[in-house]
């Protein structure tokens, strides 16, 4: 059977293939979502994750994090404050992707934000 909303092949007795559901899923449950993305890539990249649920739940509230998020240099992204430490409540903070790519350079660049000069920023 085709799926519902694709033209591949839905699941033995569902009406949609797991593309469509999980696209579905993730619509219905974005703050869950977004925590299983940051969590995962976190330990791909063998960083710290010390973060609940329920946590990441008040920061995406506090912040719109989960309303602001996106691809555009505008979309907002959950920054480490201290890059030396892991995901966790004290260490969390909504970027720009554009201030966060500018931050991380900074980083790179052992300088702290501010000290260069603008012809030197990427």
């Amino acid at each position: 059977m085709t799926c519902l909303h694709c033209p591949n092949e839905a699941r033995p007795s569902r009406r949609k293939c797991r593309a469509c559901e999980m696209r579905a899923w993730r619509k219905a449950h974005p703050e869950r979502a977004a925590f299983d993305n940051l969590r995962t890539h976190a330990r791909q990249r063998g960083i710290v994750f010390a973060l609940t649920l329920a946590q990441f739940c008040a920061f995406c509230q506090e912040t719109g994090y989960v309303e602001g998020k996106g691809q555009s240099a505008d979309s907002l992204t959950v920054d480490r404050v201290r890059h030396t430490e892991g995901y966790h409540a004290g260490n969390l903070q909504a970027l720009t992707h554009a201030h966060n790519s500018r931050k991380g350079w900074f980083e790179r660049h052992g300088l702290e934000m501010g000290e260069a000069d603008e012809e030197e920023l990427p």
